[in-house]
């Protein structure tokens, strides 16, 4: 099963603002190496340096860019601790520690935190858990039992020992490629996505969202 639902989900996620970053950094100094160049004008020829150090700088930022997102989608990392993480739900019986990452290798352990969402302990924002909902020989089923969860049901998660409780919303089947759900948001959200039982279509996904109370 494809938890990542496409790597579009991390360029639209972290991949904007990191290029904002690096081109904001690299346009300044760009232009201080012009001035450098402007200086010099009498022995180097102006546009002949602008195509080299375009091309340069393009070549850095896509390698960068490009480096940076692999590494996410490889490792499911983004830098925020989820060492102490855990998601609790009474009602289905799940009890479990939250990895930070979405990839098959972070999910096979247990539930995952999508990198580039939020965490509990933020004020506003979309928290945004992916668990597997079938037992196989490489992993558990930590959602297999998340279709039984309706309105008002609540859902606990444990973050740098302090509870969060979240009341049940909404429950809906989406497509894999809708990338909508893990959107951020004004109030603080969450939302639990795995696979459809018992037919388990690639193309579907159960998802649960769930406001904190």
């Amino acid at each position: 099963m494809n938890y990542f639902m496409g790597q579009q989900m991390n360029y639209r996620i972290l991949g904007y603002k990191f290029l904002y970053i690096l081109f904001k950094f690299l346009y300044k100094l760009y232009k201080h190496i012009l001035k450098a160049i402007v200086f010099f004008k009498k022995r180097i020829n102006i546009a002949l340096w602008q195509v080299v150090l375009i091309a340069v700088f393009g070549a850095i930022i896509f390698y960068g860019s490009s480096l940076s997102l692999s590494h996410i989608a490889l490792t499911g990392m983004e830098g925020k601790d989820t060492t102490n993480f855990k998601i609790v739900i009474s009602k289905i019986g799940i009890e479990k520690d939250v990895n930070e990452g979405a990839d098959e290798n972070i999910l096979n352990k247990g539930p995952g935190h999508f990198p580039g969402t939020a965490l509990p302990n933020e004020k506003t924002g979309n928290v945004v858990i992916f668990g597997h909902s079938a037992k196989t020989q490489e992993h558990d089923d930590p959602f297999g039992r998340l279709d039984e969860l309706g309105k008002d049901d609540e859902v606990k998660l444990i973050y740098e020992r302090k509870e969060y409780k979240y009341q049940v919303t909404e429950k809906k089947i989406i497509d894999s490629t809708d990338m909508s759900v893990t959107d951020p948001a004004e109030e603080s959200t969450l939302t639990l996505i795995t696979c459809i039982k018992p037919d388990f279509p690639k193309d579907k996904r159960l998802v649960i969202r769930a406001q904190k109370i």
